[in-house]
């Protein structure tokens, strides 16, 4: 088992050219500073774990825990929560928004301002801010830190079946990046090879961006230099996948009304009343659904 290092044998969060590429991968986020230091004294305290996902068999503890409030949930804990109190027979959460969200599709705007939890990345943060597998059972880092391979968990499906692969995260990663899509926050995956390249038009053809489904369980990625954090950009939300075939067909409308989304997250979108309310309920097709007590969740606008 080793750490995650910067390539040279030290660890990334001791690097200072690394600490600040992470820190301007991350500064368009919605994220504040203070939460983006906090991501790298979490991820620097358990790099071990996080970068050995692919030996330790991991998914039994990180399964899914995830509520709409965000983090762990009594909810999703089983038929008692984590203090012992039962759970009540109805799980239905009842919440208010300010505002009609802009779209669900995060791959193209990360600030669509909707529910995350429509959608799951290769991994995801573990309640202490740990990346830890979500639709990858495990990930390998190459000796100079330059490739990363992630191995699909078997079984993952979109909610409206179609099986999740290595090339829908291929086609979405490739999405952002490109400038012909329109989409935002491009420069979060300028780690990627020749991703900056691509995004500025300084190349065309995306099969020189260093992303690459080698088949419909293996992603193959290529990085510029050494980035020891890229698995926490992996967690984050700006990574995570559109369903293609919805992409391709509504283009920049994708995202913007029920029957132009499909999940991969442990929530999917069922009712969307334009600035009045939408609900999301839960993705029986996502793979951690059965540790996910909670069955749905409205949204007021107000």
């Amino acid at each position: 088992m080793s750490e995650q290092t910067n390539g040279s044998g030290r660890n990334w969060w001791e690097d200072q050219d690394q600490m600040a590429r992470f820190e301007q991968r991350m500064s368009a986020s919605p994220l504040s500073r203070r939460a983006v230091l906090g991501l790298i004294g979490a991820v620097a305290a358990g790099a071990a774990a996080a970068a050995c996902g692919s030996d330790e068999k991991k998914d039994d503890k990180a399964k899914a825990t995830t509520a709409p409030s965000g983090g762990s949930s009594p909810a999703a804990g089983g038929s008692t929560g984590t203090t012992g109190e039962k759970l009540a027979k109805d799980q239905v959460l009842r919440s208010t928004v300010t505002g009609d969200p802009a779209t669900f599709d995060y791959n193209f705007n990360l600030y669509g301002a909707a529910s995350n939890y429509v959608s799951a990345g290769l991994l995801k943060y573990d309640a202490n801010n740990n990346p830890v597998p979500d639709l990858a059972e495990s990930f390998t880092v190459s000796p100079d830190g330059l490739k990363y391979t992630f191995k699909m968990r078997q079984g993952s499906k979109w909610s409206n079946g179609d099986p999740i692969t290595a090339k829908d995260f291929e086609f979405s990663w490739k999405r952002r990046l490109n400038p012909a899509t329109g989409a935002n926050y491009a420069a979060f995956l300028f780690d990627i090879k020749n991703g900056e390249k691509l995004s500025k038009k300084q190349i065309t053809d995306e099969n020189e961006v260093g992303v690459k489904a080698v088949d419909n369980n293996t992603l193959e990625v290529t990085l510029e230099s050494a980035a020891g954090y890229f698995p926490a950009l992996v967690a984050y939300l700006a990574a995570v996948p559109v369903h293609p075939a919805t992409a391709q067909k509504n283009l920049d409308k994708t995202g913007t009304d029920v029957d132009k989304w499909v999940s991969s997250g442990p929530f999917k979108l069922t009712k969307w009343e334009h600035n009045k309310s939408f609900e999301i309920t839960k993705n029986e097709n996502y793979w951690g659904a059965k540790d996910i007590k909670l069955e749905k969740v409205t949204y007021l606008i107000v």
